[in-house]
């Protein structure tokens, strides 16, 4: 892990941003398996977009503040369509790619043990909002094999999940 960033929470509409506009992500949009790029706010046309903040494709996000069960949800952006801006309850992961393939990161960061290592290390006044800190993050064990390896288990687990989806 080269770096963690954290994004930006301006005032926003309590709705989607459509078309040219641009949008602040909210943390549903990485509570499944997939990115939800429609889980955004639309950014008021009074602010100006925090550029450096832009989702881009090949990204990996990872909530930071949600409910016990959805802390830590992380997932590889594929695509982008829309202009969208990470927001201060989600991670953005920078991962050295030279030693970690960043999709093998969010399958292994997305296990039972890792999970269970987010909820103990979660803090919060309540289960509705619990948070972990960027601490709690870089100092997460992950198995490293070498990265061909690792390719091999991204495409059989997507194997794996396009046989489950098609049922």
């Amino acid at each position: 892990l080269d770096k963690i960033e954290q994004g930006w929470s301006p005032q926003c509409d309590n709705y989607p941003a459509e078309g040219d506009e641009w949008g602040v992500l909210k943390v549903g949009a990485v509570n499944s398996w997939d990115f939800n790029p429609n889980e955004n706010k639309r950014l008021p046309d009074v602010l100006e977009p925090m550029f450096e903040y832009q989702i881009e494709p090949r990204d990996v996000l990872m909530s930071r503040a949600n409910t016990t069960q959805l802390l830590g949800s992380v997932v590889f952006v594929s695509e982008v369509t829309a202009h969208l801006l990470l927001c201060d309850k989600l991670y953005r992961l920078h991962i050295s790619e030279d030693r970690l393939d960043r999709e093998y990161a969010v399958a292994f960061l997305r296990s039972g043990p890792r999970r269970f290592l987010f909820e103990q290390e979660a803090t919060g006044a309540s289960n509705s909002m619990q948070n972990i800190g960027q601490d709690t993050v870089c100092n997460t064990w992950i198995l490293i094999p070498p990265l061909p390896e690792q390719r091999t288990i991204v495409s059989q687990l997507n194997t794996h999940s396009q046989r489950v989806n098609s049922l």
